[in-house]
């Protein structure tokens, strides 16, 4: 940390920590899957061979569905570095602005995949004979953010005669912006390719995990607010007005994921048609007015 002014400090940063022995969930009643040959169809209707895992006989004991164990094997990494710039309140004016850069790798840990045949099977390795398959960048992985935040009081105007001064004296903004990259998602099919009961987590054929990304999110949120006395100098009524994701700016949320429907009985890979097409947003532009009464 060096300062920069009388009231302003910069600081550079690094943060690294390493998670061990961190809970996943595996089927272990499940049988190596053999390398077989299908059949790609693509947008063009064209076919193409294409190569892929698949279990012919999916339980080594066949008395038995999915046998699960909750084990401490996960393991992470991350990587941060941080450049923060901060100017103190002084002079009606504050500011707070930083830059991470940051990368975080793991093994796709997950204490929640714990009951069979719902949304908690997405969060399971996809092989779980070889989970190490699923090393990749974590699902909260964000290479790049920016936050800033801006108070202003804007009170010059109390220098100026009583009735100029009710009118533009006594104001606040403030402003805080975030610029960051989209969350990694993983492409999948529609289907369970492996053969192992999960259909929930199965990837296209030699695809890793998380190889995709959400597009870019950024907002802007903002406050105005006037504090109006009333009489004495305790009793004052503050008007408050506030617009969140001020631009009114589509930020995507999810998107279709499932880049191939697969056909098990012609082993038929055909390509989805709506193949990264949005599924959700954050919010969009809010509104809001309040006033508070201090005394």
């Amino acid at each position: 940390e060096f300062r920069a002014a009388a009231d302003t400090a910069v600081t550079l940063g690094y943060l690294g920590v390493r998670g061990l022995r961190l809970p996943r969930s595996r089927d272990i009643n499940v049988a190596p899957a053999q390398l077989l040959t299908g059949t790609a169809v693509g947008l063009d209707g064209r076919p193409a061979p294409i190569a892929f895992y698949r279990r012919t006989a999916p339980r080594p004991n066949p008395a038995f569905g999915r046998i699960t164990i909750a084990e401490s094997a996960a393991d992470s990494i991350y990587h941060g570095g941080f450049v923060q710039v901060q100017k103190r309140y002084a002079r009606n004016f504050q500011l707070l602005a930083s830059y991470t850069w940051s990368r975080v790798i793991d093994t796709s840990p997950s204490p929640v995949a714990v009951v069979p045949d719902t949304g908690d099977d997405a969060a399971i390795v996809q092989d779980t004979l070889n989970a190490r398959l699923d090393r990749a960048v974590g699902d909260a992985n964000i290479p790049h953010r920016f936050v800033g935040s801006v108070v202003w009081d804007i009170s010059y105007a109390n220098r100026l005669q009583p009735l100029v001064r009710a009118v533009l004296g006594d104001w606040q903004l403030s402003l805080i912006n975030e610029v960051r990259s989209g969350y990694p998602y993983t492409l999948r099919v529609g289907q369970d390719v492996m053969n192992d009961g999960n259909p929930r987590n199965d990837r296209p054929p030699f695809v890793g995990r998380n190889t995709e990304r959400l597009p870019n999110y950024a907002t802007l949120d903002t406050r105005v607010s006037k504090y109006i006395p009333l009489g004495t100098e305790r009793l004052r009524l503050q008007l408050i007005g506030e617009a969140f994701n001020l631009m009114n700016r589509t930020n995507i949320a999810g998107v279709q994921t499932g880049l191939y429907n697969f056909n098990a009985a012609t082993n038929t890979f055909t390509r989805a048609l709506n193949f990264r097409y949005a599924s959700s947003s954050y919010d969009p532009r809010t509104v809001q007015l309040a006033a508070k009464l201090t005394w």
